[in-house]
């Protein structure tokens, strides 16, 4: 059996990168798409072209995003920087285009669809909003609650014109253009089917992929080159399950050939086993996903009403700074490449170079900044030395109480696959947010002083009691921190770790304050858990 080509790294594009493109519009211009990734360690472009509609290519099948634009600018992507479109108003049509620049850029092309895409839930009138969806509001999946209920905006695929609407625009994207294979983007959005019916209705979606690897095989057939199915779906055992996705059933009947997860958001303690083993055991490739955001921790995930004072679980967070963004990549990449994929997935980045401030147009040095991360995240051994940051975001809050032992719901485990922590010389910072609230249990109302006094809380790595002169606090305002909680005034803790106290590998902390607990005593609450690797580069 022919070796499946090994990607180090497969950038996501939404098509953004055309988008943007000030004018004037050439045919030229469709190489600004691959220009900048020639030389780094991306090494295959998946391009965003269907959702709800053709969202990136002069469609004949199905309706197009572009037959719309002359009555429906979008405020989002305004109509006079967008490449496509201005070469489709021509009768030029883009994208054989960009696929002969990405084989001339040594990238391999991908046409991806997003599944269930549902952007148009914030505008349903606007021209991301298909007639197709808008015409089936009866198809939505209304029981789906998360995301502040943005979800349910998705249509049911039990529906078969859902699935034959998808299955044409894939068909004919497979039938017009040279591409190298098709990714079906089953997290935007991870819903098929009603969550109460979707696994039971999980052989349908099946069905659907088995018909688009036989389109891809007729067309392989035809042209002499193997195409290459994807899929990328969430980790988890319920999200799966909510969604429909028998991920065992794609790989034992050898339906895809690389299977790309992900958090939605980057969890840094996610480990990718059991799901590495079980796609290699059906010789199906496997890639762990990085996404731009770090992932946070959501008890009422599936609530319709959410706590205001927690962070939402929708795509959208605080505006980070570019330095923290490019540490927090570059972490997320060291975790998953220390277990050994068959390489990385990075999704929607290119949104991260041309939807902010940090334009390409405006602030080159600004974009060479963070296209480094593309020169690194391919190869374990060019992450070496570089600063990273990890965020344990997931883990938190926890809170602590006077005598509660630590093993009690005050520790925290993290995963840390970075070997330049054990040379001696790095620096580690390991910091957190620190606040006391008053004793839910007390009898009596009192105020509450939210800092935490030295000395109060004994933190120990690894079972290794720190020191004082070791730890630095930072007071903080009120307002809401980077994991988006909504705190009082605060303290910043930072720990400079001792050399020896972490490990490459499975590490924890934990918090104690000692004594007999008081009838005042404050429960202390730590949030916004991060480890900052300085580089010695």
């Amino acid at each position: 059996m022919k070796e499946k080509r090994r990607f180090r790294l497969i950038l996501n594009d939404d098509s953004d990168t055309l988008r943007r493109v000030p004018p004037p519009h050439t045919e030229e211009k469709v190489a600004l798409a691959v220009d900048y990734l020639k030389g780094k360690h991306v090494d295959c472009l998946v391009w965003c072209v269907g959702e709800q509609q053709a969202y990136s290519y002069p469609a004949k099948k199905v309706e197009s995003y572009f037959e719309k634009l002359d009555a429906l600018d979008s405020s989002i992507f305004p109509r006079k920087n967008d490449l496509m479109y201005s070469l489709y108003k021509k009768g030029i049509d883009y994208l054989p285009l960009l696929i002969e620049e990405a084989r001339r850029a040594g990238l391999s092309f991908v046409a991806s669809f997003r599944m269930n895409d549902t952007h148009l839930k914030a505008d349903p009138m606007s021209v991301l909003a298909s007639r197709f969806w808008q015409e089936r509001q009866h198809y939505r999946l209304w029981e789906i609650t998360d995301g502040k209920t943005h979800y349910n905006a998705c249509l049911d695929y039990s529906y078969p014109d859902v699935r034959n609407f998808y299955l044409t625009m894939i068909g004919e994207v497979i039938e017009r253009y040279d591409i190298d294979g098709v990714e079906l983007d089953c997290c935007r959005n991870p819903y098929f089917f009603q969550p109460s019916e979707a696994w039971e209705k999980r052989g349908i979606l099946t069905d659907f992929l088995r018909e688009v690897k036989r389109l891809l095989t007729e067309k392989g057939k035809q042209t002499g080159k193997e195409l290459v199915l994807i899929t990328r779906v969430p980790f988890g055992e319920e999200r799966l399950r909510k969604g429909g996705m028998d991920i065992e059933a794609w790989l034992d009947n050898k339906l895809i050939d690389i299977l790309v997860m992900t958090d939605l958001a980057n969890n840094y303690n996610r480990k990718i086993e059991p799901y590495l083993t079980m796609a290699h055991k059906n010789g199906v490739l496997f890639y762990p996903c990085i996404e731009v955001d770090s992932d946070r921790y959501n008890p009422n995930f599936y609530d319709i009403i959410t706590n205001p004072v927690a962070p939402w679980h929708h795509y959208n967070s605080s505006k980070i700074p570019r330095i923290v963004l490019v540490k927090r990549i570059r972490g997320i990449a060291q975790n998953f490449l220390g277990q050994k994929p068959d390489g990385l997935y990075m999704f929607n980045y290119p949104c991260v170079l041309n939807e902010r401030k940090n334009n390409r147009y405006k602030d080159r040095k600004t974009f060479e900044f963070l296209t480094e991360p593309l020169n690194q995240i391919g190869e374990i051994e060019k992450l070496k030395g570089t600063s990273k940051l990890y965020t344990y975001w997931t883990e938190c809050p926890i809170s602590i109480e006077t005598g509660r032992p630590a093993k009690y719901h005050q520790t925290i485990n993290f995963l840390l696959l970075d070997p330049d922590v054990e040379e001696k010389g790095t620096r580690v910072i390991l910091r957190f947010a620190e606040v006391a609230e008053r004793n839910p249990n007390a009898l009596s109302k009192y105020y509450q002083n939210p800092i935490v006094p030295p000395g109060r809380i004994r933190y120990a790595i690894n079972g290794k009691v720190v020191d004082e002169k070791y730890i630095m606090r930072k007071q903080q305002p009120r307002g809401r921190i980077l994991s988006d909680y909504l705190l009082r005034k605060h303290n910043m803790v930072e720990i400079d770790v001792p050399y020896g106290m972490l490990v490459c590998g499975d590490n924890n902390i934990s918090f104690e304050v000692p004594g007999f607990p008081k009838a005042k005593d404050p429960y202390i609450y730590i949030y916004q858990l991060e480890i900052e690797v300085e580089g010695r580069q």
